[in-house]
């Protein structure tokens, strides 16, 4: 499930609004927010009141036909399907599923699509 979390307007940090980082895109979140994979470290935030949360945006364990559309990036639900780390997100492989990542980002990814946005190897 994706999250639309912002910085904790009510937050600060030496009298300055707080920042809080995404390790997916590796920035920090803008004031208006974004649409974050529902992590550990994203609930670690919203535990601490570090984000506010306005929506939830999608849930891929099911709903109606009438919920909101995915909004992952391609990165995004590729780092998703690598965090969950179980058989129905990642293929025997050991790579995101084509298709888990078409659900997750509403549109159809090809498994060349998937292979170009993955994650270079650190070369040994």
């Amino acid at each position: 499930m994706a999250l639309h979390l912002k910085p904790n307007p009510d937050k600060k940090v030496d009298g300055k609004p707080i920042k809080v980082f995404d390790p997916v895109r590796k920035d920090y979140l803008p004031t208006e927010g974004r649409n974050v994979p529902n992590t550990p470290y994203m609930r670690r935030r919203l535990r601490d009141k570090d984000v506010a949360q306005s929506a939830v945006v999608y849930s891929p364990a099911g709903g109606s036909a009438d919920d909101e559309k995915p909004v992952m990036t391609l990165e995004e639900a590729v780092a998703y399907c690598y965090e969950q780390n179980d058989d129905e997100h990642l293929t025997n492989a050991g790579i995101p599923d084509a298709k888990v990542l078409s659900k997750l980002t509403g549109s159809q990814i090809s498994a060349a699509m998937r292979n170009a946005a993955l994650p270079e190897k650190d070369a040994e």
